[in-house]
């Protein structure tokens, strides 16, 4: 749900669009030098309650305050829900990040929208065309590409982080699924799914006994986190959304993301890209154009 209806402007649109791509594609590098200083589990939640905070004025901003007082028993169940899964799913995220390199989680993680594709199908029971089920497979080829083509690394840093990179597409498919079903603003929906996932995380650690100061080397990378890959971008994504003439005009401008992402972590983390992982990369983002296309057409 659009917070508000503005004229059509697609220059506007693109403008939008193309910020929220320029924000996504360098938070991977935040993530890994966030992770380096603190533990997944105290960046998520001080990021996510920073990101709750920035989502809170844009609410309150837009006139849509007085909505969190009028929300009916089953709405806020349904909100805890979201931030149950949205907290396992950065807590899966941030673990992968944490022990592999940009270049291997970034891509793979960037495949959750074909899991939502399949996952969509099976849940409602919609047929995938032929050519839907070509290019997922051709996109999930570039994934063992950038495996295969990094095994030694993934083994050296940890096996287990690959798996839950691939967990987490599984969750954040789930994640949306069920977000279409929760009839709230967006606005309303994310800002309690940020903020319960943010005392999901302050409440785990306490059980865990473990600190809730961040060093002070991870407080700059967090708070970016919490702006530019939790909160500013979707402002500007809904922006985009608003002055739009089609949603199939900005829908793919994304893709163009995880390479800027490559192009950070090369230069910031100082990783050296494999060849391969470009390779794979361009399957995968392949894969995701022309299986969106065809879901269109169909």
């Amino acid at each position: 749900m659009l917070s508000n209806i503005q004229k059509p402007n697609q220059t506007k649109a693109n403008f939008y669009a193309l910020g929220t791509v320029l924000l996504w594609s360098n938070v991977s590098t935040a993530f890994k030098l966030a992770l380096a200083k603190a533990s997944a589990l105290l960046v998520l939640s001080y990021a996510m309650l920073i990101a709750s905070g920035i989502l809170l004025f844009y609410i309150f901003i837009n006139k849509e305050l007085a909505l969190l007082f009028k929300l009916s028993k089953k709405q806020f169940f349904s909100c805890f829900l979201l931030c149950s899964i949205l907290f396992i799913y950065y807590q899966s995220l941030f673990i992968g990040y944490a022990g592999l390199p940009v270049q291997i989680a970034q891509p793979v993680n960037y495949s959750w929208t074909l899991m939502l594709a399949l996952i969509s199908s099976f849940i409602f029971k919609q047929k995938l065309s032929g050519k839907e089920i070509f290019w997922i497979l051709f996109a999930y080829t570039g994934v063992l590409i950038i495996s295969l083509g990094n095994s030694s690394t993934i083994m050296q840093a940890n096996s287990l982080s690959l798996f839950y990179i691939l967990i987490s597409t599984i969750l954040y498919a789930v994640y949306w699924i069920y977000n279409t079903a929760v009839k709230l603003p967006a606005n309303i929906k994310l800002f309690l799914g940020f903020l319960g996932a943010s005392l999901l995380g302050f409440i785990t650690l306490f059980f865990r006994n473990e600190p809730f100061v961040l060093p002070q080397d991870a407080i700059p990378p967090t708070c970016y986190i919490g702006l530019i890959e939790l909160s500013i971008p979707f402002i500007l994504w809904d922006k985009a959304l608003q002055y739009t003439k089609s949603i199939s005009k900005i829908a793919t401008i994304p893709l163009i993301s995880p390479f800027f992402a490559l192009l950070w972590a090369n230069s910031i983390l100082n990783e050296h890209i494999n060849p391969l992982s470009i390779i794979g990369l361009l399957f995968i983002v392949g894969g995701i154009f022309m299986q969106q296309k065809n879901q269109k057409q169909s």
